[in-house]
């Protein structure tokens, strides 16, 4: 019986102190990663990614646990509109104004097409995001479940 209870309070301690197990785990995480790099064996593009985003998901993940439901819920309903809406969207004018072979903009200069590539991702995006929201306050930011 008391080795129960000693598992329960190690699992309980582990959970209320996650945020410094994730930190130690990202300080050592780095250290390798960058020891790797020095010794050739990791590419700089995976160990800068490495440092940069995985504290950008630890403040997220503690941010989206302050959060209340709804307001959790009409994030979500804007990144899945976004996400879904926009990148078909995106898809389909990318297709239409550049990759098709009738497309005015296949044979443009490569600047063009680059302009043309993050004018329309920000706008088709932004529209997505858009419907996902107006999806969302219809339902008053309810779940589909």
């Amino acid at each position: 019986m008391r080795e129960k209870k000693k598992k329960r309070a190690f699992g309980k301690s582990i959970v209320e102190k996650w945020l410094w197990i994730a930190i130690g785990v990202y300080i050592s995480t780095t250290l390798i990663g960058w020891i790797g790099y020095s010794m050739g064996i990791i590419p700089l593009i995976g160990i800068v990614l490495t440092t940069i985003g995985i504290p950008v998901f630890l403040i997220s993940i503690f941010y989206i646990r302050k959060l209340d439901s709804r307001t959790f819920y009409k994030y979500v309903f804007i990144i899945t509109g976004a996400a879904l809406f926009g990148g078909i969207i995106e898809f389909g004018i990318a297709y239409i104004f550049q990759g098709a072979p009738w497309a005015p903009l296949r044979d443009s200069e490569h600047i063009y097409q680059i302009l043309f590539s993050v004018g329309t991702t920000l706008l088709c995006f932004g529209l997505g995001g858009f419907i996902g929201y107006t999806i969302g306050k219809r339902r008053d930011f309810k779940p589909f479940y």
